[in-house]
């Protein structure tokens, strides 16, 4: 069952004492452990650049500063706006800024190995994520898919960086019974193929966000933190301006060793500044890194 977040926007927006606060680590992270057991590690928050698609078309560099300026310490890129990278790692780290991912299309992926792994070794980015695939129809064809990314993400692991997927909405679709995600996730190598879940689009296509985080606990090291207002309709904000269970999210996500919570929006009920500026201190008074 779908969880109601515990904390509203207007809720977080009104507590100006939990704002003063927000440095402390929640309670629910104080877990007790004995001195050979390792302190669970809280995601660093990001933000998928995409989000502020409308600044950086103007001005990327500005926009950038203007992140950093907010807090921001960690991106991921969906390109780097006509920059060359060795430009663009030096512009990023003037503003210290980190990229900790990055999306790069299926046809990409699939045919243009020696220039994405130049290009994470210039930026430094580890992670490199298909955004979007044509969905196969069948069971059959969904664990074939499988099989391609097995194979891509062992030559992507021998150079040092995990080949990754995020879904949409439609990858929910049932196959057999089964949900077609769940299908390619479950014939996917953990090793070589990761999960960057987009909570938004699972929780409109159908399935549990915190529920599908425990399925693959130690197989999400990145995640797309956003939000629906209503799960029926498809229009994401930034993280705690909907319905989703955060408190839930949180805890699965550092159950699972997340590294990388990125915020990502595509509707605005604010200046996309604004919103990255809300999500990020939501995240924060939630108990997130930076």
């Amino acid at each position: 069952m779908i969880k109601f977040g515990r904390t509203t926007r207007r809720e977080f927006l009104a507590g100006t004492a939990a704002a003063a606060a927000s440095a402390a680590i929640p309670q629910r992270f104080m877990w007790r452990r004995s001195k050979d057991q390792k302190k669970p590690v809280t995601p660093q928050i990001a933000i998928q650049l995409y989000s502020l698609r409308t600044l950086t078309g103007k001005d990327a560099l500005g926009t950038l500063s203007k992140l950093s300026d907010l807090g921001y310490r960690n991106v991921e890129l969906a390109g780097t706006y006509g920059i060359a990278d060795a430009e663009f790692a030096l512009e990023m780290r003037s503003r210290n800024l980190n990229v900790c991912s990055a999306h790069i299309s299926w046809g990409q992926v699939n045919n243009n190995f020696d220039a994405i792994r130049a290009q994470a070794e210039a930026i430094g980015f580890e992670y490199v994520v298909v955004p979007s695939m044509p969905i196969p129809k069948t069971k059959a064809a969904w664990v074939e898919r499988a099989g391609e990314f097995n194979k891509l993400g062992e030559k992507f692991s021998g150079a040092g960086l995990k080949l990754g997927f995020h879904n949409h909405a439609g990858e929910l679709v049932k196959v057999e019974g089964e949900h077609g995600l769940n299908i390619f996730f479950d014939h996917t190598e953990p090793e070589l193929v990761v999960a960057e879940p987009d909570l938004a689009w699972i929780l409109a296509g159908g399935a549990d966000p915190v529920a599908w985080l425990k399925r693959y606990k130690g197989r999400t090291p990145v995640s797309h933190y956003k939000d629906l207002k209503d799960s029926k309709v498809h229009a994401s904000y930034g993280p705690g301006q909907g319905v989703i269970d955060w408190d839930g999210v949180i805890d699965a996500s550092v159950e699972g060793g997340m590294k990388y919570a990125i915020v990502e929006f595509e509707k605005h009920d604010m200046p996309p500044l604004e919103e990255a500026d809300l999500s990020r201190k939501f995240l924060v008074e939630k108990g997130l890194r930076g």
